[in-house]
C-alpha cells in the first residue's frame, strides 16, 4: 500500500488486520491507556501475505486533536524461527525421551538431564530425581571413578575417544548394573558439558563371566585327566585332541 493510499483509511479498510478481536482489543488498550507496548499483531499486506508486528502506540497531541502515534516492528522472521525452534525441540525430545537407550547430561559433574530410560536402568522413580544430583556419587562405584573421572577431562578438553566397553554402575538400591557408555562434548545452556549414552550390557557380562568359568572348569578337568575331549573342524577336516 502507498502512502497516498493508506491516508484518510483504517486500518480494516485497507483489510490490513487478518484478526478484527486483535483490532478491537488494541482500540480497547489505547482507551484504558495512554501507552502500549509490544503489542503482539499478525497484519496481512496488499499481496495477502501475512506479517506479525510488535506494535508501539501513544497518545498525542495535534493542531487538530488528539491522535494515536502507532510504531511498528516486524518480527515475522524471528517468530517462524521461534517456532521452528520449538518444533525441533519437541521432536528432539520425543526421539530422546522414548530412547530406550540412557542419555544423560552432566556439567561441573551435577546431572543436568536425564530421560525416562536411565532412570529405569538405575532404579531411580522418575529422570526428574537425577537432576542436580553428584554424579560421581549417584552412579560410580569408587574404584572406576579415576578412570571415568580422566575420560571426561579429556572430553572436555576436546578430545574424541571411543565408547568404553563396561564399566560397573550402581543403581539407586545399591544393584550393580555393568553399562557400556560413549561420550561427546556439547554446549549446555552456553557452557560446556557432557552427553553421554549408557547401555545395559549386564546380561552380556555375566554370559561372558559363565563362559570363563566354564572354559576354565574344563582347562582344569582336562589337566587333572578326568574328562577327555575332541574337536573336528568341519572347514578344515583336522581334529584336535586333549591330553
Amino acid at each position: 500500500v502507498t502512502r497516498e493510499e493508506a491516508i484518510g483509511q483504517t486500518g480494516w479498510e485497507l483489510g490490513v488486520w487478518c484478526d478484527l478481536e486483535q483490532r478491537n482489543q488494541l482500540v480497547w488498550r489505547m482507551r484504558q491507556e495512554d501507552r502500549i507496548q509490544d503489542f503482539e499483531a499478525r497484519v496481512r499486506g496488499r499481496g495477502g501475505k501475512e506479517f506479525e508486528l510488535l506494535l508501539s502506540a501513544q497518545v498525542i497531541d495535534l493542531p487538530s486533536g488528539p491522535a494515536v502515534l502507532v510504531q511498528g516492528l516486524d518480527v515475522t522472521e524471528r517468530k517462524n524461527f521461534e517456532r521452528r525452534l520449538r518444533e525441533n525441540e519437541a521432536r528432539f525430545r520425543s526421539v530422546v525421551e522414548g530412547s530406550l537407550q540412557g542419555i544423560l547430561i552432566h556439567q561441573d559433574n551435577r546431572i543436568c538431564y536425564a530421560n525416562p530410560a536411565m532412570a529405569r536402568m538405575f532404579d531411580y522413580d522418575s529422570a526428574q530425581e537425577l537432576l542436580g544430583r553428584p554424579l560421581w556419587e549417584t552412579f560410580v562405584l569408587p574404584e572406576n571413578r579415576p578412570e571415568l573421572e580422566e575420560r571426561t577431562q579429556r572430553l572436555l578438553n576436546g578430545e574424541s575417544l571411543p565408547p568404553h566397553p563396561g564399566w560397573r554402575a550402581v543403581g539407586k538400591r545399591g544393584r550393580t548394573i555393568w553399562v557400556a557408555t560413549s561420550a561427546s562434548r556439547i554446549e549446555w545452556q552456553g557452557r560446556p558439558a557432557i552427553v553421554a549414552f549408557y547401555l545395559d550390557v549386564s546380561e552380556q557380562k555375566r554370559a561372558e563371566q559363565a563362559l570363563r568359568e566354564s572354559e576354565a572348569f574344563l582347562r582344569l578337568s582336562q589337566s587333572v585327566g578326568q574328562v577327555g575331549s575332541w574337536q573336528w573342524d568341519l572347514n578344515t577336516n583336522q581334529v584336535r585332541w586333549s591330553e
